[in-house]
């Protein structure tokens, strides 16, 4: 004889199991920064690879160029008040990095070796031997990444408050956690993987930061130190998204590099919030000068030296 309540319990087991097997990919598309609306771009261009399709738009003529790599969650567009200011400064070329924007790449990782060997091979289709990579957050992490792993390729380096160290990513919550190595970082970066996660959370770019700070850490630190390109780092003390604390020892790693300092009223998005500065620095390093004389010939009152000290002058702070 069945027992009353026999099937109901079946079912709101059934149902219980559904929940745990469903929560956990719930829980991650809710944490995670969802892909930004696309920015069109008069002037784009579409390069076409065996793994993918990258955006870019290009101006201006010589065999050198300035490229420009965005931040994480971010497309070429976030350049945009920059660019408009390059015209007079050669051969320009910026990019959504694959994985952003329209920047479609099939394979599901985007670490900064990987994502390094993919703009290599992006500059190869343009013909470009050796540049000026100008990086912002999650992009000066990439190119340094890429000066340290194809030291023949970047030519010169500005770094804009590049992340790197994942404990100074200043993401709240459990996001934040997520992003740290360990077993949450590995759970949630297989449930990222899964076909049912990316069919049912397209616009989640939850594989894209789990796998890029997978990177971060030791195996940056490692990478910074074989850097020889003579190097400029931006920061700002008002940093709310990489930790300014954090400048001074990307300096020490990377052999004469130049650090300069922004004041408080400049947060984490430097080339959107100070699109004139970063456009008076790339202009120069196309030019050819060194990120010591840039430093010094900066517009003064934009810069400061040391650590909070945003009355002290405009020094910039050279590796010993």
């Amino acid at each position: 004889m069945k027992m009353p309540g026999t099937s109901v319990m079946l079912v709101s087991l059934v149902g219980l199991l559904l929940i745990v097997a469903v929560l956990p990919f719930v829980i991650l598309a809710w944490i995670t920064p969802l892909a930004p609306t696309i920015l069109p771009v008069e002037r784009a261009r579409h390069a076409r690879f065996p793994h993918g399709v990258i955006r870019y738009e290009e101006a201006g003529q010589g065999e050198r160029a300035l490229v420009f790599l965005h931040g994480f969650n971010g497309q070429l567009g976030a350049w945009s008040d920059t660019w408009a200011r390059l015209d007079h400064c050669g051969r320009r070329v910026r990019l959504d990095l694959p994985g952003y924007g329209e920047s479609v790449w099939d394979t599901p990782s985007f670490t900064l070796p990987e994502q390094a060997e993919r703009v290599v091979a992006f500059l190869d289709s343009l013909g470009l031997r050796q540049v000026t990579l100008i990086g912002t957050s999650m992009g000066g992490s990439l190119a340094a990444w890429i000066a340290a792993d194809y030291p023949e390729r970047g030519e010169r380096l500005a770094l804009l408050a590049p992340s790197g160290y994942t404990g100074a990513l200043r993401y709240p919550g459990l996001f934040g956690l997520l992003l740290r190595p360990g077993p949450l970082n590995t759970a949630a970066t297989y449930i990222a993987r899964t076909r049912v996660y990316t069919r049912l959370f397209p616009a989640s770019k939850a594989l894209q930061a789990l796998t890029v700070t997978s990177s971060y850490g030791p195996a940056w630190v490692e990478a910074r130190g074989r850097i020889r390109a003579p190097t400029l780092i931006t920061w700002s003390v008002g940093d709310d998204g990489v930790s300014y604390t954090t400048a001074r020892q990307v300096q020490q790693a990377i052999r004469g590099s130049q650090l300069i300092w922004l004041d408080r009223a400049t947060g984490h998005l430097i080339p959107q919030e100070r699109p004139e500065l970063v456009a008076e620095l790339s202009c120069l390093l196309a030019e050819g000068v060194s990120p010591a004389t840039v430093a010094e010939r900066m517009s003064p009152g934009i810069l400061h030296e040391g650590e909070g000290a945003a009355d002290s002058g405009t020094r910039a702070t050279p590796t010993p």
